[in-house]
């Protein structure tokens, strides 16, 4: 569909006496008419990755019929008929006691007039990448692939699938555009002029619980001596207790009395 919206074909009647000159429709066979209807053989290619299937039909006046069904509907009335719950919904719907669901006319399950897609992970993968990864998707942010999908279909915990699909895409993370000014070129830090005057720290969190209920490890390192001190935390610590456990650390390392220290 598509590929044959990009033409802009018009029928205008013209009656017989504004027709003077016949053109070739007009005049030709019914045999070459067929011929001038029948679908070349990269078209039914292009129907093919646009996954439509091609129904050809020949009526009584020689003409052709072309008929392009999208090949996902039916993949997803076949996935419904397979799922106990949708059968119990279609009964349900058959008494009357479901309005929000109703059988359309190609077959399908309909939720609040939205296709229901069933739990089926190969078929919600197959709509997430039609919806995103085709040329004519280019890619979209994921509140918009869900205002576009949540038109047509529908599932359960359908918005926090659609994130998880773009947050995996590699190729929106590398287009993704940056709100943010530029940072500007990069600015060396001092060189400290003695040790302990200037340290950097780090905290090596979501570690197994230990005797003591730790389960985090504060690193601090000096960046004149590169001396490093690892000290054993909870990740739930204030800065008080922080201070206190790195003063502790002082007096054990450095034989320091815990009064000098404090001072």
């Amino acid at each position: 569909m598509e590929f044959l919206k990009d033409y802009d074909v018009h029928f205008q009647y013209h009656p017989g006496k504004a027709n003077v000159v016949a053109d070739a429709l007009s005049c030709g066979p019914y045999p070459a008419l067929n011929r001038l209807l029948e679908l070349p053989s990269d078209l039914y290619e292009e129907f093919h990755m646009m996954e439509l299937n091609v129904i050809t039909l020949r009526t009584q006046y020689m003409l052709y019929v072309i008929e392009a069904r999208p090949a996902l509907t039916e993949d997803i009335r076949i996935a419904q008929a397979m799922d106990p719950q949708l059968e119990q919904i279609r009964e349900e719907i058959l008494e009357g006691k479901a309005p929000e669901f109703v059988i359309h006319e190609d077959g399908t399950i309909r939720f609040h007039n939205q296709v229901y897609v069933p739990a089926v992970e190969t078929l919600k993968k197959k709509i997430l990448d039609e919806g995103h990864n085709t040329p004519h998707s280019v890619h979209s942010r994921r509140n918009k692939l869900y205002k576009y999908l949540k038109q047509t279909f529908w599932w359960s915990n359908m918005k926090q699938k659609v994130a998880e699909y773009v947050a995996k895409c590699l190729t929106s993370q590398r287009v993704k555009i940056e709100h943010q000014q530029p940072a500007g070129l990069l600015q060396l830090l001092d060189i400290p002029a003695w040790k302990w005057d200037s340290v950097s720290m780090d905290f090596v969190v979501r570690l197994p619980l230990t005797q003591k209920k730790n389960n985090a490890i504060w690193v601090i390192v000096d960046r004149f001596t590169k001396m490093t001190h690892f000290i054993a935390m909870r990740n739930t610590w204030t800065l008080d207790q922080l201070a206190q456990a790195y003063l502790e650390e002082i007096v054990k390392l450095h034989g320091v009395p815990s009064s000098i220290v404090s001072d």
